[in-house]
């Protein structure tokens, strides 16, 4: 039995810390040392903390002198980490009891660097909400390696441990360059560990503050830079790079163009880069190239359905010109070519948009003088 080494890096978690505590001390998988890393906390954290340590000769704690952030306190907990078998976690989530052995069993199975499970979200009061789960190649649009893991303590010695320029991004830098050198392993369990949404967690204020977020994407546009020209021999332009980010947080966020003449261009590029992606050799970085097809399907897919939803459907002039059709737009595209002459000029240039959209005309056709939006 391989000794595990689990981090958990903790600011003012007082709240929740001895519940973090508590479902590391109730694995199955008993060969494992805790370490904790008080991260200057101003609140109870390291009392409780001590305690614990006191009572159980696998815990360590470690106080840093002055505030380090996230990534910088994991790699303080990792350079005393003993164990074959390295993880981490939040001092507000909760391991299940068998989950160490589980994806210790996973790992050692696959023959994998790396393997994750499926896990539950909760919320403030442990209520369950919703279960994520997802493939790696989800990687493309997602971290959906998410907080319940296990992985060779060589990874983390190879990848330097964790980017201490990216808090708040650190974990899919981490992920996406692991996935350039090593076999990643997804193991569809979501009862294995509980993740925590409330209002004070790390990945809730990443979206609550405007400047917070505009860095989180500034983070993630150089992470996919750097993975697709590692992994796949491709140099993003500028270009290719925002608009892949575009893309990454499309679902987060409303589409939105400030002049309509913008669009064809727009979209042009996005579906370009969608084809120019799913060419690539996925092989190369151990995602399944069919499903990485799929998944920039969808993704095409959610780019479509998202202007058609959040653009034609709310636009004013139409429904003042026309409501019933406006009403009718979610429906199937088909009755668009039933209602064509009654349409204003505007939208049948739209019309021809949604065709290049659905394959019915070439794409490069978008973009011809005079078929400006």
């Amino acid at each position: 039995m391989h000794l595990v080494s689990i981090i958990l890096p903790t600011f003012n978690g007082e709240k929740y810390l001895s519940k973090a505590i508590d479902s590391c001390l109730s694995q199955t998988y008993t060969n494992f040392e805790l370490i904790i890393v008080n991260d200057c906390s101003t609140d109870q954290t390291l009392a409780i903390a001590e305690k614990y340590a006191q009572e159980d000769a696998r815990i360590k704690v470690v106080t840093n002198e002055r505030n380090q952030n996230l990534p910088r306190s994991l790699n303080i907990g990792f350079n005393y980490a003993k164990g074959e078998y390295f993880t981490w976690t939040s001092d507000d989530n909760l391991f299940a009891p068998t989950a160490l052995q589980e994806l210790a069993d996973g790992l050692n199975e696959s023959k994998s660097d790396i393997v994750y499970s499926s896990y539950t979200m909760i919320d403030e009061n442990d209520h369950q909400l919703s279960r994520y789960t997802q493939p790696v190649e989800g990687l493309l649009f997602s971290c959906v390696v998410g907080p319940c893991f296990l992985y060779r303590k060589e990874v983390h010695h190879q990848l330097g441990g964790y980017n201490s320029q990216m808090f708040r991004a650190e974990d899919m830098d981490f992920w996406m360059r692991a996935a350039v050198l090593f076999k990643i392993h997804w193991l569809n369990k979501s009862d294995l560990y509980q993740y925590r949404l409330h209002q004070s967690s790390l990945s809730t204020q990443i979206y609550a503050d405007q400047e917070n977020y505009a860095i989180h994407k500034r983070n993630y546009t150089a992470i996919f830079r750097q993975f697709f020209k590692t992994g796949l021999d491709l140099t993003l332009t500028d270009q290719q790079a925002t608009d892949y980010i575009d893309l990454f947080f499309f679902d987060k966020e409303l589409f939105a163009v400030k002049q309509n003449r913008q669009l064809s261009e727009i979209i042009t590029r996005y579906l370009t880069l969608i084809d120019q992606l799913k060419r690539l050799e996925w092989e190369k970085v151990h995602f399944s190239t069919n499903v990485v097809k799929a998944l920039l399907d969808q993704k095409r897919n959610t780019v479509i359905q998202s202007i058609i939803n959040n653009i034609l459907l709310e636009n004013s002039l139409l429904k003042k010109e026309n409501p019933r059709l406006a009403r009718n737009f979610s429906n199937n595209i088909a009755w668009y070519y039933k209602e064509y002459e009654v349409l204003p000029g505007w939208f049948k240039k739209l019309g021809h948009l949604i065709k290049i959209m659905q394959g019915n005309k070439r794409l490069k056709n978008l973009g011809r003088k005079g078929q400006a939006l």
